[in-house]
């Protein structure tokens, strides 16, 4: 029986020098780490791109929204003059269209376009309120200063489910995420 076995052996020894090289060189082999490397670093990095542009196109609906805003107001006072009680609908219509004209929007929106809104407001010197409707009686014996509030208003749809990770975490963030920014300015 040991005579079998140190056959068997000796069949095997001449064998194991050149199977030793093959698995020599396999182990030495680089080719294709990289594809397998990239493989497993891909999806991040596709990931942490589309993260990015995701945000930037955020940052700049909300920057639009900013703009809009500003230029509402900057109109509102441009063209106080033309303010009055009577003609304040109008005014208030031509502000409204001043902000949503003057920037564009190119992203995507889920709820439609940009909104906007101006109202007149009446306030006092070291008033904590205004008054929308009506001009207050200052005690100071000034009169109530007129006011143009332009808010505009758009929602953004993110590309990545940030409100599945904001469940997880509790960071606040909604799909869509709205923004709104509100300028005044005193016209009177």
């Amino acid at each position: 029986m040991f005579h079998a076995f140190a056959r068997t052996a000796q069949g095997e020894g001449r064998l194991a020098p050149r199977m030793m090289a093959w698995l020599g060189a396999v182990a030495r082999c680089r080719a294709g780490v990289a594809a397998i490397e990239m493989a497993f670093i891909a999806p991040i990095l596709v990931f942490l791109a589309v993260g990015m542009v995701d945000f930037g196109l955020g940052f700049y609906t909300k920057m639009m929204v900013d703009a809009a805003a500003d230029a509402g107001a900057a109109y509102a006072q441009r063209n106080s003059t033309t303010y009055t009680a009577l003609t304040a609908g109008s005014f208030n219509t031509s502000v409204q269209n001043a902000a949503l004209g003057s920037v564009t929007i190119s992203t995507r929106l889920s709820s439609g376009p940009m909104t906007a809104t101006a109202i007149e407001e009446f306030c006092c010197v070291g008033m904590v309120g205004c008054n929308p409707t009506t001009p207050p009686t200052c005690g100071n014996g000034l009169a109530a200063g007129v006011y143009v509030q332009v808010t505009t208003s758009a929602a953004y749809t993110t590309f990545l489910p940030f409100q599945y990770i904001s469940s997880a975490t509790n960071f606040g963030i909604t799909n869509p995420v709205t923004f709104t920014t509100v300028s005044t300015v005193r016209i009177q």
